[in-house]
């Protein structure tokens, strides 16, 4: 029963499908009780997590000082890395340009997913969206941009329609960062909430 942290007398039960380690050692075998039969198990792991849940437990349980130190000085750590991303983040959205999103690879990471005419996709209608705003006449205008970046929300619905639905999380937390990008560019970062109203992914 887990009772370390957050968890709250909850029973460590999983489905595993996968053999256990060679490193694993018998023990011995514990008798399957009627009232085990009865345990609802709707979770899926690995053997890691075998490893892993009685160690915490049990240190929970002898050396509890101990670890609320290490979590106190681990999420100090978290919150330092967090402010100082958040920093570099700001003073890069402080200078971007459309000249500097013009041509770039805008999804760097995407190797091998999303696939090669997705990602071809997502770039090929951000750096139109791009070049919009670029060949506009300045200044460029609140409604102009709002009405260029629907077009292109609407476009990558489109694409990720004809995709097989290939944004997932990762994907879509990489193409609101892309447009932000953009957004700050043309000095109308605020205008990326509305990118929840028009999108399907």
């Amino acid at each position: 029963m887990l009772t370390h942290h957050n968890w709250s007398e909850h029973p460590e039960t999983l489905w595993i499908s996968e053999p256990p380690p060679k490193e694993f050692y018998r023990l011995g075998q514990i008798e399957v009780l009627q009232e085990d039969t009865k345990v609802t198990c709707e979770t899926y792991g690995s053997w890691r997590s075998v490893t892993i849940q009685p160690l915490l437990q049990w240190r929970w349980d002898n050396e509890r000082d101990k670890v609320l130190e290490e979590d106190a000085a681990e999420k100090a750590l978290e919150v330092s890395k967090r402010a100082e991303t958040s920093r570099i983040r700001a003073e890069y959205l402080s200078k971007i340009t459309l000249a500097d999103l013009l041509g770039k690879d805008l999804f760097p990471n995407w190797d091998e997913y999303p696939p090669k005419a997705a990602k071809e996709g997502c770039q090929r209608i951000i750096q139109y969206f791009i070049h919009n705003l670029s060949a506009s006449p300045k200044p460029v205008t609140r409604d102009f941009v709002r009405e260029k970046l629907k077009d292109c929300v609407q476009g990558l619905n489109q694409l990720d329609s004809k995709q097989k639905h290939f944004i997932e999380t990762e994907e879509r937390e990489d193409l609101h960062e892309v447009l932000e990008d953009v957004l700050n560019a043309v000095k109308f970062p605020d205008l990326e909430e509305k990118i929840e109203d028009w999108r399907n992914w």
